[in-house]
């Protein structure tokens, strides 16, 4: 209200506040007609869409159709596939025949939304419409990368059946590789079984039976595809192989695959960057049944028999158990309370020191922690793919969800190290440490990162460490006898400099 006292003063501002706010409401009604249009075609609402391209007769329908998109370049045949409005898809092919062709943002057509949203009876539509099964958006990815990736048998099966190629490659890979990476053992099965190359390596060079041990609790699909010829010889950046990614995991069915290859059990005896073979790594971890499946082919006559190894791992097991009975206790201490009990060796740094990202060290709920375990599984394809920038975002989303898990600052640490982020590198190893200071992986983790800042003398201490863990580890005697050897080079350089 402009009172009259005022009104000489005020009456412009409130002329233009009254256009301002005509446009606005103009703008909110022209939104609105075009959320219901889209909601409509969404529902398979043949009505609203009708009367919505009679509003707009001066202009052909089929032009209004074409270039009514929303804010992502989605245009109602897209709402009308991913959601499964039928009527609204039939029609709108009807009035517009190559609607099909268009685009959203990404790159996707109605297609591509029509299996991200398993409406299969849609699919058959777009298909009979002619619409391009081969399309790829703008990563790549067709809607049999979407279709395996989901699991979805009868999607694959129609997709392949109307001329879908099952070799074309997204930055992931093949179909295939969506499939084994997800863990679908039915599409993996359906898809070798209508022709999709085994060991068909994406642009990183990964295969995907890799894919699918990365992925975790994928134990039966390894086992698939290696029956089916997948080579079990590969070496990935660090020095792993398949057999040590399904040894960490415990994935036993898939750990007796492998074993079933002369090549799986040459690998049995490969040890990675940090000096641990698959035995190593599935004894650190607890598995004790992976344990005794590795043992006879692991050349370990001169460390010990048998016993002596599941006694290693029996520990490791309780000794985890220990360290997540502590970090519960300390969970529930007041604020201001020390913890004394937290251990510290050579490298001595406090917890409280380090940069942890305004997260929390306390247990998660059940939830979380799942989804933790997911997203590390979803960062380890991808670090394996070296895809670093997209791995570092998701282990860091999965310590959002359990930053208590030291196994996800252990990757998130290997990650910056392939980055040549070294000093983060040694962070996040230091906080592995902390949260399990009994896991060798971790000093040889803040070893190589202190190693690769030329802080020899750290990197020696941490490797001997590492060592008073596992005596029996060759490739840590190794690391700790080249910083030791750089360490002493570095101090006579310095020394020639002074002199």
């Amino acid at each position: 209200r402009v009172y009259p006292s005022a009104s000489r003063v005020f009456a412009p501002l409130a002329r233009r506040h009254s256009a301002m706010d005509e446009q606005y409401l103009g703008a909110q009604a022209l939104r609105g007609e075009l959320q219901s249009f889209f909601a409509a075609a969404a529902d398979g609402d043949v009505d609203t869409l009708r009367a919505y391209l009679e509003a707009h007769s001066s202009d052909a329908a089929s032009e209004v159709l074409s270039d009514t998109k929303d804010a992502h370049g989605r245009c109602a045949l897209h709402f009308a596939c991913n959601h499964g409005g039928e009527d609204a898809v039939e029609f709108l092919l009807e009035t517009c025949p190559q609607l099909w062709e268009a685009v959203d943002e990404d790159g996707n057509t109605p297609l591509h939304l029509a299996v991200t949203g398993r409406q299969r009876a849609v699919v058959k539509m777009l298909l009979e419409a002619e619409a391009d099964v081969n399309r790829t958006d703008k990563s790549g990815v067709t809607p049999l990368h979407h279709a395996a990736g989901l699991g979805s048998v009868k999607m694959v099966e129609l997709l392949v059946g109307n001329g879908a190629d099952l070799s074309l490659q997204s930055g992931a890979g093949t179909p295939l590789h969506w499939a084994a990476g997800n863990g679908h053992f039915e599409a993996v099965d359906t898809l070798l079984g209508l022709g999709a190359a085994v060991d068909s390596a994406n642009e990183q060079g990964i295969t995907p039976v890799i894919m699918a041990a990365a992925g975790g609790g994928s134990g039966d699909v390894v086992e698939l595809l290696v029956k089916r010829g997948a080579d079990t010889g590969f070496v990935l950046n660090g020095n792993l192989t398949l057999l040590h990614i399904c040894a960490d995991a415990g994935s036993l069915l898939a750990v007796r695959a492998i074993l079933e290859t002369e090549t799986g059990r040459k690998s049995a005896a490969w040890r990675n960057d940090g000096g641990e073979r698959a035995i190593d790594m599935a004894a650190a971890s607890g598995h004790e049944e992976v344990v005794k499946a590795l043992f006879p082919f692991s050349e370990m006559d001169s460390e010990g028999n048998i016993s002596s190894v599941l006694e290693k791992t029996v520990a490791n097991r309780e000794s985890r158990a220990r360290t997540a009975a502590r970090r519960a206790k300390e969970a529930k201490m007041d604020e201001g309370e020390t913890q004394e009990h937290q251990v510290h060796e050579a490298d001595d740094v406090p917890v409280e020191d380090l940069d942890l990202g305004g997260l929390s060290l306390e247990p998660p709920n059940e939830a979380d922690a799942a989804e933790a375990m997911e997203l590390k599984a979803q960062a380890n394809r991808l670090y394996i793919s070296k895809e670093y920038d997209a791995a570092l975002d998701l282990y860091t989303k999965a310590l959002e969800k359990d930053a208590s898990a030291a196994t996800i600052w252990s990757n998130r640490s290997a990650c910056f190290y392939a980055m040549n982020e070294f000093e983060k590198a040694l962070n996040d190893a230091r906080v592995t440490k902390a949260i399990d200071p009994s896991w060798p992986k971790a000093w040889v983790r803040i070893g190589l990162a202190a190693q690769a800042l030329g802080r020899y003398e750290d990197a020696a201490n941490a490797f001997w460490s590492g060592l008073k863990l596992d005596t029996s580890n060759k490739q840590l005697k190794k690391l700790l006898k080249e910083a030791v050897r750089q360490g002493r080079e570095a101090n006579q350089a310095s020394k020639q400099e002074q002199e």
